[in-house]
């Protein structure tokens, strides 16, 4: 019995040394937003929509609509990306920042993706599809540079303001 309760103390005693080693974790605060707003385009156009901070990454939501419409005709678009479910599509991007309105658009890297990317393509005239972007690189910028963007090997681009991948738009 005197064994048994030995056993039991020291084991106790180990596990109260292994959780007081596990490092505190950062506070990160959780949130998501979106935006709402209707624009006329024709051909191919990619829109953020929605962005959500977890516990791990700021990710956005990109909208990819391929439209013909009078000004322009849509054609089909191609390129790399890794769908890690039927639903989900994680871009290969481009990341650039620019200053201001008219400044030039200064490059910061590239995204990195799960999974082995592969050439995708959007059909012309299909319903729209969502893409998956990590959005972690601009958050150190947000304050010292106005906008960024991303860009797909096809030269398809998204632009959008840093302050709004900040909680409440950066207000």
């Amino acid at each position: 019995m005197k064994a048994l309760l030995a056993i039991s103390a020291l084991f106790s005693i180990s596990l109260l040394c292994v959780r007081a080693a596990e490092p505190t974790p950062t506070k990160i605060q959780e949130w998501s937003g979106g935006f709402f707003a209707t624009y006329a385009h024709d051909g191919p156009g990619i829109r953020l929509w929605a962005i959500e901070q977890d516990r791990s990454h700021l990710t956005g939501t990109f909208s990819f609509e391929n439209i013909s419409g009078p000004r322009a005709q849509a054609t089909d678009v191609t390129f790399q990306g890794v769908r890690r479910t039927e639903d989900h599509l994680w871009p290969v991007v481009y990341y650039e920042v620019r200053r201001d309105r008219a400044a030039p658009w200064e490059p910061l890297g590239q995204s990195s993706v799960e999974g082995q990317p592969r050439a995708v393509t959007i059909k012309a005239d299909s319903a729209p599809v969502d893409l998956y972007v990590t959005l972690d690189m601009f958050k150190p910028l947000i304050g010292k540079y106005a906008e960024g963007r991303i860009v797909l090997d096809s030269a398809h681009t998204s632009q959008f303001d840093l302050k709004d991948l900040a909680p409440g738009g950066g207000q």
